[in-house]
């Protein structure tokens, strides 16, 4: 929070910033408290739309070809990315569990190339096992 409040005090504009996460939900729980916090945030719909002067948010599905100077991944934790039961276990099927773990990765991946001037990643508990040590 106190990171995107010296963003814009230091004339990035709140369009110029995206924070996504992994599921729908945490993306309403963040657009509300940034709103609660003062800070202007608008949930990026279907149709790419979107407030001006107001800090998108979004899932890390919603970004593919989309751009922010700067972009906050949050809750890149163990469980979250990946996504516990968008993977198959392992021993009910090699092939698709690998699949499954190279889709997650690239969901990662997608997300943390929309910043184009800088990034911020964020986890509770223990970091995604994607995140390098």
């Amino acid at each position: 929070m106190a990171e995107l409040k010296t963003l814009i005090e230091g004339g990035l504009g709140a369009d110029e910033i995206l924070v996504a996460a992994r599921t729908r939900s945490l993306v309403e729980l963040i657009q509300r408290h940034l709103s609660e916090s003062g800070l202007p945030a608008v949930f990026l719909a279907d149709d790419r739309s979107g407030e001006h002067d107001a800090i998108h948010v979004a899932t890390l599905h919603r970004l593919k070809g989309l751009e922010y100077r700067h972009v906050c991944l949050v809750d890149i934790s163990q469980g979250v990315v990946p996504l516990e039961n968008a993977v198959t276990a392992e021993a009910n099927d090699a092939l698709q569990h690998r699949a499954d773990l190279g889709r997650e990765r690239a969901l990662l991946f997608v997300g943390a190339t929309r910043a184009r001037d800088s990034l911020s990643v964020s986890y509770h508990g223990r970091p995604s096992p994607f995140l390098p040590a």
